[in-house]
């Protein structure tokens, strides 16, 4: 009788540990399954997100190419308003170089008024009444110079506020200069044109011929000044002749550097400033100015 009940109970325990058991193993199917619904959730998730982060790299991308054909559309168009600002530009500068040509004509043509009466001229102007010793070339030589009576004025005025107080040969120079630009492919064709051609002469201000701030009239304009200007256009050639001096001083045969004379001149000091046209090889002093036919080197 105490076997069988010992055998019962040993049945018993057996029993409660199985159960046991079958509800641990339960219990760890029950967690592992939660935690692979878990883990399938959250793969899910990041599937999920790696797409949203990939569409997003791919708005990212568009936003890039987007962003770049702007730039090249803005960089083309800058082109195009560059051009039309350059063709713009050179417009207006024409325009107000053919204002200033015909201010500067007018400003001649009023003061030839006023001058006439209290100097006798013909229609011609062949003839002037003039103070014993003054000069004023006639006609015959105005036509040979290539040169109206107005445009000889012009040319004296400038010589004056370049060159007043310069020697007869400093002045010559400069005349030289002005007749040497007429013949010249880089410069305009007319007197008015050169003299009004932008940052040239300093002097020249809206068509009038400035000297020490006040206007250059005909009757500042001294005898000597009107037998340099005649002489240089009717011919000479002192610039031409010391530039070839100064060439063979310093072993240059090259004619470019002093054939046809001058066609630029600085003062001394300005000169010495501006390194490019400093070091031009071929240049020669007269008084306060210095005279080269090239510009820079």
């Amino acid at each position: 009788m105490q076997s069988r009940s010992k055998w019962a109970r040993r049945v018993a325990i057996i029993g409660v540990i199985s159960i046991t058991l079958m509800i641990v193993a339960t219990v760890l199917c029950v967690i592992v399954a939660i935690r692979i619904y878990s883990l399938s959730k959250k793969e899910e998730f990041l599937n999920m997100w790696e797409a949203e982060l990939s569409t997003k790299e791919e708005e990212l991308h568009q936003r890039e190419i987007n962003v770049a054909n702007a730039a090249m559309s803005i960089a083309s168009w800058k082109a195009d308003l560059d051009d039309q600002m350059e063709d713009r530009e050179e417009e207006l500068y024409k325009k107000e170089v053919d204002l200033k040509v015909k201010s500067a004509l007018n400003a001649v043509k009023v003061e030839t008024q006023v001058s006439s009466s209290v100097m006798t001229l013909s229609m011609t102007r062949t003839a002037r009444t003039v103070v014993e010793g003054d000069y004023y070339p006639t006609a015959e030589e105005l036509e040979k110079m290539e040169l109206t009576a107005d445009e000889f004025d012009y040319v004296c005025r400038l010589v004056y506020a370049e060159a007043n107080n310069q020697s007869y040969e400093g002045k010559l120079a400069v005349a030289e200069v002005i007749r040497n630009r007429r013949t010249s492919k880089k410069f305009p064709d007319t007197i008015s044109e050169i003299i009004a051609d932008k940052n040239q002469f300093s002097p020249y201000s809206n068509g009038e011929i400035i000297a020490c701030k006040k206007v250059v009239t005909n009757d500042n304009v001294t005898t000597e000044i009107r037998q340099a200007v005649a002489e240089a256009f009717k011919g000479s050639n002192i610039t031409e002749e010391l530039l070839k001096e100064e060439a063979s001083r310093v072993g240059i045969t090259d004619s470019k550097y002093w054939e046809g004379g001058a066609l630029y001149f600085l003062t001394v000091n300005r000169m010495e400033e501006l390194s490019k046209v400093k070091n031009v090889r071929v240049k020669v002093t007269i008084g306060d100015h210095n005279f080269r036919r090239v510009y820079s080197e």
